[in-house]
């Protein structure tokens, strides 16, 4: 009895002894299977991350370049628009600069005309013809200046407004602007006073004529009663003359 004890001892242990060998190279053969699926797997996400990256590359080289094109299109662009922005500003300035010396001009015509003027009172009705033809004549040649300024500035403006990067560096030509403006006011309304001081001036001419015409009327009608007062006493001292002799 405690033979077949140990023969199936024996056999158990054999048996145990298989079931490990069995457990041991299913064990190995699993791990093996998992050392080569881990190795695939490794292959194959280092391949597709190589291929990431440079697929990464290629298009951050794309972007590069397209942003790099994109700079320098909105450079020439932002040139270009710089360009025909200064060429309408240096034809601004010029204009401005021209109608500034158009006023000038007609500023020292009006006062040449004024010292003319001055001398030729004599004859108040004319003086006050022509002061009033030279008035109108300048008033209308600044009102044609200043809206000329008005619309130039209207240009200016819609120009400036459409370039807000610059216009902090412009704002020169709109103070400029603005000075003629004043200048202008300044020159009218001192031609305005001037006309008013000649215009009293050829009044004050009128009112001295009638004056005198008044003076010389009454000197005319005293001088006229005088003489009729003298003929009618020749008259009577004619007609007493004849009876004296007589008698």
């Amino acid at each position: 009895m405690e033979r077949a004890t140990v023969a199936d001892l024996k056999k158990s242990a054999r048996a145990v002894q298989k079931e490990r060998a069995a457990d041991a190279a299913a064990s190995a053969a699993a791990e093996a299977q998992l050392k080569t699926q881990l190795s695939t797997e490794q292959a194959t996400a280092s391949s597709q991350q190589l291929q990431a990256t440079e697929l990464h590359e290629r298009q951050l080289a794309q972007l590069r370049e397209q942003l790099s094109t994109e700079r320098a299109t909105a450079s020439n662009q932002q040139l270009q628009a710089t360009e025909l922005h200064e060429s309408k500003l240096a034809q601004l300035r010029e204009q401005l600069t021209s109608t500034e010396a158009s006023a000038k001009e007609e500023s020292r015509k009006a006062a040449d005309a004024a010292r003319k003027l001055e001398s030729k009172l004599a004859d108040s009705d004319e003086s006050m013809s022509l002061a009033q033809d030279l008035h109108l004549w300048t008033h209308q040649k600044l009102v044609l200046a200043v809206k000329l300024y008005r619309v130039m500035r209207s240009e200016m403006e819609a120009a400036l407004s459409n370039q807000a990067v610059v216009i902090e560096s412009h704002l020169a030509c709109l103070q400029d602007c603005q000075i003629l403006e004043f200048k202008l006011l300044q020159q009218e309304q001192a031609f305005s006073e001037q006309y008013g001081q000649l215009a009293q001036a050829a009044r004050d001419a009128v009112d001295a004529k009638d004056a005198e015409l008044a003076t010389a009327h009454q000197s005319l009608q005293d001088a006229t009663w005088h003489a009729e007062t003298l003929r009618m006493q020749l008259q009577q001292h004619l007609a007493d003359t004849p009876a004296r002799a007589w008698q």
